[in-house]
């Protein structure tokens, strides 16, 4: 274990929770335009070369992210434990620190949620295809990666 100073001990500490944090948003971050019906393009494309059902790839990719998720959770965790065994936060910190990270996350994805159905609704009002449009704005953190379609 690493001996801390007084001084360091401020530093660290801010630092491990915004971390934390940090880390959550990255990976609690989907697409607001997100369909049920339609997988990314590496699902297609692996479904297609392999002559597999989309809809039987991307379970898998779903099971694999949130085996991620609960990996990385069990780390945020171990890491919380080391935090009190250095003394930097209590064993009641920690689990008051578990909590608020689950109620955060929590939240975010009912953010997102209502924010897609919204979308939609903007959607459907203006006329908009919103499948038509993604090659144009791109989805997510991909946003113009999809090549734009031939119209001819």
């Amino acid at each position: 274990m690493i001996i801390l100073t007084k001084i360091n001990k401020k530093y660290v500490t801010p630092s491990f929770i915004l971390t934390l944090v940090l880390i959550a948003s990255i990976y609690g971050t989907t697409s607001a335009l997100a369909d049920d019906t339609t997988y990314p393009r590496i699902v297609s494309k692996i479904a297609q070369k392999f002559g597999l059902e989309e809809e039987d790839v991307n379970e898998v990719f779903e099971q694999d992210r949130l085996q991620m998720w609960e990996d990385r959770k069990k780390t945020q965790e171990e890491r919380l434990s080391d935090a009190v065994s250095d003394g930097i936060i209590t064993e009641e910190q920690k689990r008051l620190l578990i909590v608020e990270m689950n109620n955060w996350q929590a939240e975010r994805s009912a953010q997102r949620e209502d924010r897609r159905e919204e979308m939609e609704i903007f959607f459907t009002e203006n006329g908009i295809d919103h499948k038509k449009l993604m090659p144009y704005m791109g989805r997510g953190r991909f946003s113009g990666h999809f090549p734009k379609p031939v119209i001819e």
